[in-house]
């Protein structure tokens, strides 16, 4: 994704993730995002800024590549506040960038497939269980 800083007019910095940007064939060649128009409008989703998970010793999110986004990393750098919030650009944004976030309402399907998977789970679990203690009532199983 392209996160883009964007200074605030009150002051403070907002983070702008504005899409994708297509690979190099070189994963090393990192791929340059236009930059926004000035004095440009930003539409979007305002959610949370994702953070870092479980990190190894000596892990490093240096260079122009980032695997998650720190805060005041980004503060320090730019001498300015930054919001513990940032936007996603709505679908429509005119800087050119891939924009294909999936809604809500798509994911539905997928949701509620994985939802009898395990209702299924559960009802052979306890199908299970039964099985076995019937076999134990009579007998049969192993104690």
């Amino acid at each position: 994704s392209a996160i883009t800083p964007f200074r605030l007019e009150g002051g403070g910095v907002v983070l702008v993730n504005r899409g994708w940007l297509p690979a190099a064939a070189d994963h090393r060649d990192v791929p340059k995002a236009p930059p926004p128009s000035v004095g440009a409008t930003v539409k979007g989703l305002a959610v949370a800024v994702p953070r870092a998970g479980l990190q190894l010793d000596g892990a490093s999110n240096e260079g122009p590549v980032h695997a998650w986004i720190d805060v005041a990393a980004v503060a320090k750098r730019l001498g300015a506040p930054v919001t513990d919030w940032m936007l996603i650009v709505d679908r429509e944004a005119p800087d050119g960038l891939r924009v294909e976030w999936p809604q809500p309402a798509e994911r539905v399907q997928t949701n509620l497939g994985y939802a009898w998977q395990w209702y299924g789970f559960a009802l052979a679990a306890v199908g299970i269980w039964l099985w076995h203690g019937w076999r134990r009532a009579r007998g049969e199983g192993t104690p």
